[in-house]
């Protein structure tokens, strides 16, 4: 049995490296296994990863204490509906200053299209929805460099 392995370069740290296993039968090769590898892009961490990069300000002192809690309870959410209230709840804990004025308008559709997401994709297109109307100022130095491979991670997401 001959064994192949293909495999990818990890773009991120916010993506989970996985295997999976294919039998086949070839009439030259005979049989052999083809361990096939993928990079899952976990919103769980790209979500945090947001967090990350929006300077401390500009949450609510709330944050200060809630904050890494949350952090813990996204990166082990395993549900959908886990992430969507992770996701309510970081919008909530950001401060209205730091909104574009265009979110006002948009917010509570957003909000309700949030508690309806029922898949990562949803979600994926939400959180970049969020991003978009975050002011540029609530970002740190160093998200600047960042966000451009933050988004594409985004837009992986399926």
């Amino acid at each position: 049995m001959k064994t192949i392995i293909f495999s990818i370069s990890v773009l991120l740290s916010t993506s989970i490296f996985s295997t999976s296993q294919v039998t086949a039968n070839n009439p030259q090769l005979g049989n052999y296994t083809v361990e096939q590898s993928k990079t899952d892009v976990n919103l769980n961490l790209v979500l945090v990863e947001l967090t990350e990069g929006i300077i401390p300000k500009g949450f609510d002192k709330a944050w200060k204490t809630i904050g890494p809690q949350w952090a813990d309870k996204v990166k082990s959410a395993a549900e959908v509906s886990l992430l969507s209230a992770s996701l309510l709840e970081l919008a909530d804990n950001i401060k209205d200053k730091y909104y574009k004025p265009t979110w006002e308008k948009s917010k509570e559709k957003w909000v309700k299209q949030v508690k309806d997401a029922r898949s990562s994709l949803a979600l994926a297109g939400l959180l970049k929805s969020l991003y978009n109307n975050l002011n540029p100022e609530v970002f740190t130095a160093d998200w600047t460099g960042k966000s451009s491979i933050w988004l594409e991670t985004l837009s992986k997401i399926e």
